[in-house]
């Protein structure tokens, strides 16, 4: 938990501090929709923010994605092992791109040739400490990690959370 509160939407009022002195009647007559002058103050946007993000599907309203679920195991987890790797514009490993140019222009992924033998391997990475690290496949870890679909929740953050804590 961070040591100091968090500014959200509700700034301290600095009345005379040299250099940061503020007229806030002016400021909320030519800004009259900020949140700083409506109702849409830190708790509001603390339990929009738990509304929004605590749910299972998220719904854009058609805005980009539509519905999507949070669910990662549900969605189709990636497997290293099933990464489609070459030339023509695909990675050089699950874990790296392809950095080769294309043989004809500049335009053209489909001429990039094969990476070198070896390129993007991570045989030899080894993490820092405990775990399996980067050689661990999502596949493998998003099941342990999603305790069977147990929802965000579930993860000890609080139905009401304060920076205050």
């Amino acid at each position: 938990m961070p040591q100091f509160k968090q500014i959200k939407a509700e700034p301290a009022v600095n009345s005379g501090t040299k250099g940061s002195f503020c007229r806030y009647e002016r400021m909320q007559a030519l800004f009259a929709a900020s949140p700083l002058y409506n109702d849409y103050k830190d708790d509001a946007i603390e339990k929009l923010g738990h509304e929004k993000l605590f749910v299972e599907d998220v719904n854009d309203a058609g805005h980009s994605f539509g519905v999507q679920s949070r669910n990662y195991v549900a969605n189709g987890v990636p497997d290293y092992e099933e990464v489609e790797t070459g030339g023509g514009g695909l990675p050089a490993s699950a874990h790296a791109p392809n950095t080769a140019s294309p043989l004809e222009g500049v335009n053209r992924p489909d001429t990039i040739p094969e990476a070198p033998d070896g390129y993007g391997s991570i045989e030899s990475a080894d993490n820092w400490g405990v775990g399996a690290g980067a050689k661990l496949s999502p596949l493998k870890s998003s099941s342990q990690i999603s305790y069977a679909g147990r929802p965000l929740g579930f993860y000890g953050l609080p139905a009401n959370r304060s920076s205050e804590e």
